[in-house]
């Protein structure tokens, strides 16, 4: 649709419902990246340790991770064919 240098995550681009249902619609192969990367930002996460001296670096690292998690978790949770 678009190159990297046009791209532009806050544009809203007109899709069919069909077009939507199969642009959420993962194969098998691309779950399993999606859960090694989370699994990946997981291990980094519990690798943030104390910092005594910048604890609030500590935190907002934390909460970057977390929201990476929460990111990658709703595109499976959107699949369609994605089971309750």
């Amino acid at each position: 649709m678009f190159s990297n240098d046009d791209y532009n995550y806050f544009q809203r681009i007109p899709m069919t419902e069909e077009e939507q249902k199969a642009g959420a619609t993962f194969n098998p192969l691309q779950k399993v990246f999606i859960q090694n990367y989370i699994s990946q930002l997981a291990g980094s996460l519990l690798s943030v340790g104390a910092n005594l001296e910048t604890p609030a670096k500590a935190e907002i690292e934390r909460g970057y991770l977390r929201g990476q998690i929460d990111a990658l978790k709703s595109l499976i949770d959107i699949d369609p064919n994605e089971e309750d």
